[in-house]
């Protein structure tokens, strides 16, 4: 028995000092640890580096890269040069330089190791030039850069695709856009996210968000209710996908308070024609409340007016009779363009 143990904890040590050793492929096709070979002890700085990198750590980055380049001076490129380049602008803080210098490399070296380090890096900052973070101009004038920040995302999203960057770059972007309360700016993003990522998790977020940013780009019934009518839509279209989460969020509740306000701005249109006394229009739009939206607490509203209306026509008509007798006395209106006919 205790030979055996002795044998199982052999063996556990050995497999343990195994897997602390790095190996790769030698072109011979043969295993060879990493820290006995000048390129693989390259290629574990590197990793040491990226994961600084990775980090945050802009000082220790920096440090990083420069040991990485005077240790082996052999193995850097022009690559190398630049990312350090970008990456001392950006310990410094000098966020304008430092995106020209980023943007630059990622469309020279896009087979670069430091590539998706530096789309991390351009991602960081048109974060927070979106969140607020001035620009540096002439060394003195710190200007606002959200537009800047906007550039910056739709370009990681271009050269991301569908992948995880492009993902994230687009929803910091929407999300950033609802913040600030532009929705339809909003919902031009989520629609793209829609598009590239119709299904999933991710397909049903951007549909939802697509709907609430519509909806919430509705002013009041003194402004365009386009919006109402393709938030309507999406909301309708969300809940025939997605039934249990459109319950879990109340979709028709949501669809009903649309309803009424679709509702409510053809009645303040045809009020605002029926006080100016153009009661032709005010009775088409009357109408129209009532035969789209019966249900609707409007129609009620409609209903009230069209009675009151009917009280006052008599009392309107009489008022038209009295004018056109005192018109036809004056001797056909020549009375009032000459001063002459005094109303009594």
């Amino acid at each position: 028995m205790r030979t055996r143990q002795g044998i199982v904890i052999l063996f556990l040590g050995a497999a343990l000092c195994c897997q602390a050793e790095t190996m790769r492929l030698n072109p011979q096709g043969q295993w060879q640890n990493l820290a006995n070979d000048p390129q693989g002890q390259y290629i574990m700085a590197m990793s040491d580096v990226k994961q600084k990198l990775s980090s945050g750590s802009k000082g220790e980055a920096l440090k990083a890269l420069q040991k990485l380049k005077a240790d082996f001076a052999d193995f850097g490129g022009p690559d190398l040069d630049a990312y350090i380049e970008a990456e001392t602008l950006y310990a410094r803080q000098n966020w304008t330089k430092a995106t020209k210098k980023f943007q630059a490399f990622v469309k020279t070296w896009p087979e670069s190791p430091f590539y998706t380090s530096a789309n991390e890096r351009l991602f960081s900052i048109g974060t927070a030039f979106l969140q607020g973070q001035k620009r540096q101009v002439m060394w003195v004038l710190r200007l606002p850069a959200f537009d800047e920040g906007v550039t910056i995302m739709r370009d990681i999203a271009d050269r991301a695709g569908t992948g995880p960057m492009g993902l994230r770059a687009l929803t910091v972007l929407a999300e950033t856009y609802e913040k600030k309360k532009r929705y339809p700016e909003a919902y031009e993003v989520w629609s793209e996210v829609a598009d590239k990522w119709p299904t999933g998790d991710i397909g049903e977020r951007a549909l939802l968000r697509m709907a609430q940013c519509l909806h919430a780009a509705y002013k009041g019934p003194l402004y365009d209710a386009s919006w109402l009518v393709s938030a309507k839509a999406y909301y309708e279209d969300f809940r025939n996908r997605y039934p249990s989460k459109a319950h879990a969020i109340n979709a028709d509740e949501t669809i009903g308070v649309i309803v009424e306000q679709q509702a409510y701005k053809n009645y303040t249109v045809a009020r605002y024609y029926d006080k100016t006394d153009h009661l032709p229009a005010a009775n088409l739009y009357y109408q129209y409340v009532l035969d789209t939206w019966p249900d609707s607490r409007s129609a009620r509203m409609t209903e009230q007016a069209q009675q009151q209306e009917r009280g006052h026509a008599k009392t309107f008509r009489r008022r038209l009779f009295d004018a056109g007798n005192k018109f036809l006395d004056s001797g056909f209106g020549i009375g009032f363009f000459t001063g002459k006919y005094k109303e009594d």
